[in-house]
């Protein structure tokens, strides 16, 4: 019936410039709808390969200990898996003006309004990014392991993330279920902290409620450095915002400085990853920064910080967070982000 809404929508626009997207949308959800099997199911199967068996139970361990622990809506989402035989999910396209760290938005019927656009062939991805290349854009094109459909569906396990890292796949879990709980239209930056914050919290409960110390120090360490680098994106990122909203310096003056910002992020980063012995698992996605990249960024952690200090008013109660968290999405987006930037 879902799907029919979907499609309804999609013929009512078939005669504009973006029914071609639509239906596009509406196959590849109903694609990886369609290919879901139970994972119950899956797990009797003679022919399974054994690191794909033991993740499918592991992933009935996240689903319980979600709901049972962190007071996670989770339903029937996660208890099916799809193999799509491709590597990602779909491609997400990202932009942002060449002298702005304000995100592109595109907006959906139902859904509202979103910093980035999806599709489930990267040529299309690819076609939509040169559309504002041209346009003087800054662009970036990511292959997406997962989404959230925030409860319209039963999302599925999927090929595409079931067998990275365990930590990876216990924060995208807890992330994606997340948005079941709490989720408000056309404010990405708020949807994503929160939800950021939620897998942060709650993986960090999972590992330490493990009798493995070694997998919760492991995990520990992999935070810290990936932190690390949050941060010294944010920080640059922080330098470029104030050139672009300076009034006095002319648009030579803004592009120059975007340059020497630029270039100092690199050598901070390579400083650091020297200094820490890291491998080079950052190199593309720090070589490749622009405008869109940083912008996309700051939606998913800027606010990270302020939903941990609101938890932690909360008492580390997660049924007082949540409901602190619903209170303050049930103001306007000005406020809203007001209120939340008052928790330090």
């Amino acid at each position: 019936m879902k799907l029919l809404i979907v499609l309804t929508l999609i013929l009512a626009c078939g005669a504009c410039s973006t029914g071609q997207f639509y239906s596009q949308a509406f196959l590849g959800q109903a694609d990886l709808l369609i290919k879901r099997k139970a994972i119950e199911k899956i797990l009797l199967e003679e022919g399974l390969a054994p690191d794909v068996r033991d993740r499918l139970q592991f992933v009935l361990k996240l689903r319980f200990f979600a709901e049972e622990a962190l007071g996670l809506p989770v339903g029937n989402a996660y208890a099916t898996y799809s193999d799509l035989k491709r590597p990602f999910a779909l491609w997400n396209v990202y932009a942002a003006p060449e002298l702005s760290l304000e995100s592109q938005r595109w907006c959906y019927p139902l859904a509202g309004c979103f910093a980035y656009r999806g599709y489930f062939a990267e040529e299309s991805a690819q076609q939509e990014a040169e559309v504002y290349r041209k346009r003087g854009f800054d662009v970036k094109v990511g292959g997406i392991l997962a989404y959230s459909t925030v409860g319209w569906f039963n999302d599925p396990v999927l090929n595409t993330f079931i067998l990275k890292s365990e930590a990876y796949l216990v924060e995208l879990l807890f992330h994606e279920l997340a948005h079941r709980k709490i989720y408000i239209k056309n404010d990405t930056p708020f949807n994503e902290n929160f939800a950021t914050a939620v897998s942060l919290l709650g993986s960090e409960l999972w590992y330490q409620d493990r009798a493995d110390s070694s997998a919760y120090e492991e995990y520990r360490i992999h935070k810290i450095r990936q932190q690390a680098l949050i941060n010294l994106v944010l920080d640059y990122r922080a330098q470029l915002n104030r050139v672009f909203s300076n009034g006095i310096l002319s648009v030579a003056e803004k592009r120059k400085n975007k340059k020497r910002i630029m270039q100092a992020l690199q050598k901070a980063y390579h400083k650091l990853k020297s200094a820490r012995e890291w491998d080079g698992r950052y190199d593309y996605w720090l070589g490749t920064m622009n405008n869109a990249s940083m912008a996309t960024l700051s939606n998913y952690q800027s606010l990270v910080p302020n939903f941990l200090a609101l938890f932690e008013r909360s008492g580390r109660d997660w049924s007082i967070f949540y409901q602190r968290v619903e209170n303050i999405s049930r103001l306007d987006k000005l406020a809203r982000h007001k209120v939340l930037s008052a928790y330090q």
